[in-house]
This record gives structure tokens, sequence and C-alpha cells, in this order.
């Protein structure tokens, strides 16, 4: 019922890593949305699967038993269950839309909660290319290194700042907006679902 009021394309535009994200258009202002709809049944096959690979580890001798181990289980464990929920991802997304807003370097897509559910989360859609796409890659190396050290500021102030790290930050988690005048190239944050609150004690020592 929640996404009645969508206008979706049934051709899904990118691949989640647990889900298939599709491009959509609200009725009732023409806005533009991507909808990140997670699997079927994936929340469901955590414990099975994990149960499956913890057993493949330990018939096959290639990491050590005991409780190091038990600790990095019961980690991998939380990240998976920290994955699935959406309602999460979908607040943090409005923590760091919040943070960023005034800093012209980065965007964030604001989440439209009308249309967000256990298993759907919508948030604006967003224009931009893969860091490591050749637009990027034949940017000036001055652009280069701004976007660079944008990255770096980004993970300095989450961490320190902040204290709230995304922890799965690979390429396929942010855009590059390349402003066509040169002057204002963008980070676009697409994927929070892999946030992780720093303890203080943890940021004491790391610092």
């Amino acid at each position: 019922e929640r996404l009645e009021g969508l206008e979706i394309n049934q051709t899904s535009i990118a691949s989640a890593s647990i889900g298939q994200v599709y491009r959509a258009r609200i009725r009732s202002s023409g806005h533009e949305v991507a909808l990140k709809v997670q699997y079927p049944g994936v929340d469901l096959a955590v414990e099975s699967d994990l149960k499956l690979l913890k057993f493949m580890l330990n018939m096959s001798d290639l990491v050590p038993r005991g409780p190091r181990m038990d600790q990095i289980f019961i980690e991998i464990r939380d990240m998976f269950y920290q994955e699935v929920d959406y309602h999460q991802e979908r607040a943090f997304t409005e923590t760091f839309h919040a943070l960023l807003s005034s800093d012209a370097r980065y965007a964030v897509p604001r989440p439209h909660p009308e249309f967000c559910t256990k298993r759907v989360l919508t948030g604006d859609f967003m224009q931009g290319v893969r860091a490591d796409s050749e637009l990027v890659q034949t940017l000036s190396l001055d652009r280069r290194n701004r976007l660079g050290r944008a990255f770096l500021e980004l993970y300095l102030r989450e961490l320190l700042e902040w204290r709230q790290v995304q922890t799965d930050p690979h390429l396929g988690n942010y855009l590059v907006q390349v402003d066509t005048t040169g002057e204002h190239d963008r980070l676009v944050l697409i994927d929070f679902g892999a946030v992780r609150p720093v303890p203080e004690d943890f940021l004491r020592s790391y610092a």
C-alpha cells in the first residue's frame, strides 16, 4: 500500500549487496527517487548461512578455533543483521544527510519515510558515476586530489568527530558528481547499511 504513490520503473538500475535498486517517480510531485528493495527471505537466511560457513571453516582448518573465532562470528552476525535492518539504515541516512547538508563537497540522498518499509528503502535519486570510472580518472590531478582529500576528511570526521563510521567504504557505496565548470565536484554517499558507532575507549586508544 505504501508504494502506491510511486510510479516504479520495473528494470533495476543497480544491485545492492542484499537487494536491487529501482528508479521511481512520486506521482503527486514528479520527484525522482531510488528504491532499494531487499531480496525475499534474506533476513531469514542469516543464521543458517552463518552456521554453514562456520562448519565449512572448521572442517577445512583454514582458521584457528577457539574464543577468538567465536567473537569474530558474533561480529559477522551483528553486521549481517544490521545490513538487513532498513529502518536503521534509514535513520543513519537521515543523520548523515543532516551532518553534511551544509558542506558542498558532499551529497546524501534524503530519505522519504512515507515510502519506506521493513524491506524497501526510498530516498532521492542521485546522479553520479563511480570513482573508478573513466570520467573521474581523466579529471585533472588537482580535481582528483580535491576528491581524495574530501574522502579522507570524511573518514576522519566520521571517526573522530561524529564517532559513526561507514565500515564498508568500497567504491560501490559512493558516486561522484562531476561538475561541468570544474569547480564543485561532489562525493555522493549512497549506502549506510554498515555504519558502526565508535566506542569512546576504542577511540581514545586509536587516536
